[in-house]
């Protein structure tokens, strides 16, 4: 399924889609159940991540670093919800 929205930042794919729902509802809840997937995926991801801080040390626990990680996840989740490869 090829959506509108190409990227988690992509603000003007997400007005498309919301035009999309208010016109016609039923063909908009494809996207809207991929954009969900990947809010999940996203949630899931941020989980794991945290649960492997502990084993984190003081070298690699940059905010810099934290920042770079949540970025990449977010568009890792928006990719694999795209292509389905997670369920």
């Amino acid at each position: 399924m090829e959506g509108s929205i190409s990227s988690y930042s992509d603000f003007s794919g997400l007005a498309t889609l919301r035009t999309k729902a208010r016109t016609d509802a039923s063909a908009a809840v494809g996207e809207v159940g991929q954009q969900f997937e990947a809010y999940f995926m996203q949630m899931m991801l941020k989980s794991m991540r945290e649960a492997g801080d502990v084993l984190k040390s003081d070298l690699m626990s940059s905010s810099e670093s934290k920042v770079y990680e949540q970025m990449f996840d977010e568009e890792l989740s928006v990719q694999m919800a795209k292509t389905g490869s997670l369920g």
